[in-house]
């Protein structure tokens, strides 16, 4: 039996090309700006928050593909902006982004893809972000992951799937990556890949991602070593999968070198 692949965004609201949504951190904790300061929400006007982000320099954020693949539209282009600084999801807390342009990873084949490889984009902002305590950079990672860390989550996701609700206030959740034979266990028959890693909480059967908290970081040592790309299904004790950064660092950093 398939289970249905569930990508952590809630953009399907507007667009139309988007995958089913996914939850808040499920089982989460509340927390500060501050604790999290790289991490963004990225929002459509009449809409709001639909993915996270994170900074990775002055003007450039770090997502999944599957969050801005489709919105790269005249009509939603101009509607579409990085809030930064917010501890909230909504509100005019925060400093609001206007968009310059966005790279989505040529070899991304969309949500036809079940297992969305490949899936992360870089924004471009029209300006550049002036880093302060609630706002500042995130690094690159300087290595591969090791199986075994201990990382950290963030985001705003909904808060029970399949409610369209996001959170309020940004949650945390502490987490462990776990090698890909264990991860395929849980999410047999759908494939993963070597571009992919997963992480689980171990201690508390339910906590993860969900929609909303798509695109956001998978943290460790200030170096961003994820990006939440899908769950199937959210909240019941299965590995987050998430596109692993270090696979991507060369493409990454010569966006931002050349922008």
């Amino acid at each position: 039996m398939k289970f249905g692949v569930v990508a952590c965004v809630c953009l399907a609201l507007f667009v139309g090309a988007f995958a089913a949504p996914a939850e808040k951190i499920v089982g989460g904790e509340n927390a500060d700006i501050t604790e999290f300061p790289y991490q963004v929400s990225l929002r459509l006007r009449g809409k709001g928050h639909f993915c996270g982000g994170s900074i990775i320099s002055e003007r450039h954020i770090l997502t999944a593909a599957h969050c801005v693949d489709g919105i790269i539209t005249p009509l939603l282009k101009n509607r579409f902006s990085v809030v930064t600084g917010t501890t909230t999801s909504s509100g005019s807390s925060g400093k609001s982004h206007k968009i310059k342009s966005t790279h989505i990873h040529e070899g991304y084949l969309g949500t036809d893809e079940s297992s969305y490889k490949n899936d992360v984009a870089v924004i471009t902002l029209a300006a550049p972000i002036k880093f302060d305590a609630k706002q500042k950079k995130i690094n690159l990672p300087t290595k591969d992951v090791s199986l075994g860390d201990k990382v950290m989550v963030s985001g705003w996701g909904i808060k029970k799937y399949p409610s369209e609700i996001v959170a309020a206030t940004l949650q945390k959740a502490s987490m462990k990556l776990i090698p890909s034979s264990q991860c395929e266990q849980f999410l047999y028959p759908q494939t993963l890949y070597s571009t992919q890693v997963c992480a689980i909480q171990a201690q508390k059967k339910g906590v993860g991602v969900c929609s909303g908290d798509s695109g956001g970081p998978l943290a460790a040592d200030n170096e961003v070593i994820g990006i939440a790309s899908w769950v199937v299904p959210c909240g019941k004790g299965f590995p987050d999968v998430y596109t692993k950064v270090y696979a991507f660092k060369d493409w990454i950093k010569n966006i931002i070198d050349k922008e």
